[in-house]
């Protein structure tokens, strides 16, 4: 099915087999002509040899009108695989290529460089596609390609996990921040709303009041689930949440009715003004999880208020501080004939004894 013909100083392997184009490639030594042509046709037999002239572009194109849209993360990520990679050819993503964007990546960040779980992400994303493109669209993408690529590149260290972040955050820090907030959005409130609820940004600001439950101690929400897109479930709330909710103007369908980015900016100008270092609004969910296992929940309570599905996941957000655990658990050694949780769930507002300072 194929043979090896000699061109000057290399070798050009040339490989026909009725009912696809012929593949061929050169060499500057023979052996590396011959492992080839080994390679490709033991490929070929077992149908996992692929050569598609479809660009990259199309089907990120018909992956979105299809299955989108998607939501901001994915979107961004897809769209910066469409600017750079759009006009390559499945053909053309071989492992080489595969392997030269996972490194232009790496060095083409915002500071000149991109962390190894971030652009993780981006070559998960292009994985994504290109199995839909095979799957959906009859497209022929070199997935081992894809998937040597990516061995390697952990290998290197290109790509890999995010680091566990272990920051805890004190309500002094919280505190502090707050009094260089200068805005017109509640930031005060949702700071401390999302502390107590250790819900998604996004979660809160897609709560409706019409989903608030008559006693309005809990609340139904659509949140993230593996199997299922998003599902619907209804989440109990602490009686600060509660007061916090019944403090908003209902000015809109939602409660907090805020945009993303206003709450992120916001809130990345009062970070900096105070001068507080390294701390992230994300970190607000990490501190309510860890918060609500020191009141003495357990981790699938704590996973209904957090809405996670990975208890391994959830075990990574939480930090629990050893005094704060001992002095929830005061009542019971006390007296050993009390059981259960603290009676007290109620979180802030940012007292120095509270849960979480330093």
């Amino acid at each position: 099915m194929g043979v090896i013909q000699k061109r000057g100083d290399n070798y050009r392997v040339l490989i026909r087999k009725a009912g696809m184009p012929s593949i061929s490639k050169t060499f500057p030594k023979k052996a590396l002509a011959q492992a080839f042509m080994v390679e490709t046709e033991a490929n070929i037999a077992k149908g996992h040899y692929r050569e598609d002239k479809t660009s990259l572009g199309w089907c990120i194109d018909q992956y979105v009108k299809e299955y989108g849209p998607f939501d901001r993360d994915k979107d961004e990520k897809l769209t910066t695989l469409r600017k750079d990679l759009g006009q390559k050819t499945l053909k053309e993503l071989d492992s080489s290529a595969l392997i030269s964007y996972a490194n232009y990546l790496s060095k083409s960040g915002v500071k000149g460089f991109r962390k190894p779980s971030t652009v993780k992400g981006f070559m998960v994303r292009l994985g994504q596609t290109l199995k839909v493109a095979e799957a959906a669209f009859d497209c022929k993408p070199k997935l081992d390609d894809f998937d040597k690529a990516m061995i390697f590149l952990k290998g290197q260290k290109v790509i890999g996990t995010s680091d566990e972040r272990e920051r805890r955050t004190t309500d002094d820090e919280i505190a502090r921040v707050l009094s260089f907030a200068k805005t017109s959005l509640p930031l005060q409130d949702l700071v401390r709303f999302q502390v107590v609820t250790a819900m998604r940004r996004g979660e809160t600001l897609s709560l409706l009041w019409k989903e608030l439950g008559d006693d309005g101690k809990t609340i139904g929400i659509w949140r993230k689930h593996p199997d299922q897109g998003k599902r619907y479930v209804r989440v109990p709330l602490l009686p600060e949440a509660v007061a916090l909710i019944q403090k908003q103007s209902k000015v809109s369908e939602r409660i907090f009715p805020y945009t993303p980015v206003s709450i992120s900016s916001a809130w990345k100008r009062a970070v900096a003004a105070a001068g507080v270092e390294d701390l992230r609004w994300h970190d607000l969910r990490h501190e309510g999880c860890s918060r609500l296992f020191e009141m003495g929940l357990d981790i699938m309570t704590v996973a209904l208020f957090s809405g996670h599905r990975d208890m391994n996941m959830l075990r990574r957000y939480t930090h629990l501080n050893a005094k704060t655990v001992l002095e929830s658990l005061e009542p019971q050694l006390a007296d050993p004939d009390t059981s259960g949780p603290s009676a007290n769930l109620v979180v802030g507002p940012w007292s120095a004894s509270g849960a979480g300072t330093s």
